[in-house]
């Protein structure tokens, strides 16, 4: 069995994920540890910090979706893009997983696909924030940004996104 361990202790197989096996706050905290862009940003930005900012930022009914669209990072990691378009059955993988996660939570699999330019737009905010200096252009720094205020982007301890994740989580999807 190729099993990843949760942070509850319970042995997961990403390859054949029960109903059981997605729990928003195993997600939540995953991602709260995982770093976005490999580490290389100026202070350690997180998945986790990255979809709740994506959340609070796209119209009301794309919240759930931008909330969990990286939830499939917690057992793939967040591979650099450039990277990880040279796998395509790693990205087909990672797919199917968030697919998976997508209908266990009722997100409509079109929601997913609305949140898309959202997350590229954040990418410019993140970059303008996250890296001292911008020389050499790469791969979608020609997109436009959100324009999203700063503050959604600045070092934040994992614990503080863990809370803000997990109350986002119950707010969205349960009401309170």
């Amino acid at each position: 069995m190729a099993a990843i361990r949760t942070k509850g202790g319970r042995l997961v197989d990403p390859w054949r994920l029960t109903r059981d096996d997605i729990r928003s706050v195993d997600f939540c905290h995953a991602l709260s540890c995982i770093n976005r862009y490999t580490g290389w940003a100026k202070y350690p930005y997180s998945v986790g910090q990255h979809s709740h900012a994506l959340s609070m930022n796209v119209p009301n009914r794309l919240m759930k979706a931008a909330l969990i669209h990286d939830f499939a990072e917690a057992f793939f990691n967040d591979l650099a893009s450039p990277i990880k378009y040279e796998f395509p059955d790693y990205q087909a993988a990672e797919e199917d997983v968030l697919i998976q996660i997508a209908r266990t939570f009722g997100v409509p699999l079109s929601d997913l696909d609305d949140v898309h330019p959202y997350d590229k737009a954040i990418y410019i905010d993140e970059r303008n924030a996250l890296f001292d200096e911008i020389g050499d252009e790469g791969m979608g720094d020609d997109r436009v940004g959100l324009g999203i205020d700063p503050w959604w982007l600045r070092e934040r301890n994992w614990r503080d996104v863990y809370r803000d994740m997990t109350g986002l989580f119950r707010n969205v999807f349960y009401g309170g």
